[in-house]
């Protein structure tokens, strides 16, 4: 079993690995980053907890859904329908603590 991070365990074939916030932050930026041109570390921490949708940043429902399925991609998880349903998937801080339930019940 090889440990990375804290928190949080991600199963690849055999191996078990652990992958922290810190982690779901960086592969998240990876994301935003090459899909959006938006680059994390140039972000006030205020960004974070902003309305996707909101005319700030602008995200319209069809960004939405790319980054719905980038993530799933990227991180090999499925997310729930609930967490859309519930509004969830509307902020970059949301969206972390979805994908780090997801990863971590694994």
């Amino acid at each position: 079993m090889q440990k990375i991070g804290f928190n949080k365990t991600i199963i690849r074939g055999a191996e078990i690995m652990k992958m922290g916030i810190t982690q779901v932050y960086h592969k998240l930026g990876e994301i935003f980053n090459i899909r959006f041109r938006i680059n994390f570390d140039n972000q006030s921490k205020k960004f974070f907890d902003k309305n996707l949708l909101d005319d700030e940043i602008g995200f319209t429902p069809s960004c939405l859904l790319y980054l719905f399925f980038d993530i799933e991609k990227k991180f090999d998880i499925k997310i729930p329908e609930e967490e859309i349903v519930s509004k969830n998937f509307n902020s970059i801080n949301k969206i972390i603590e979805i994908i780090s339930r997801q990863v971590n019940s694994l």
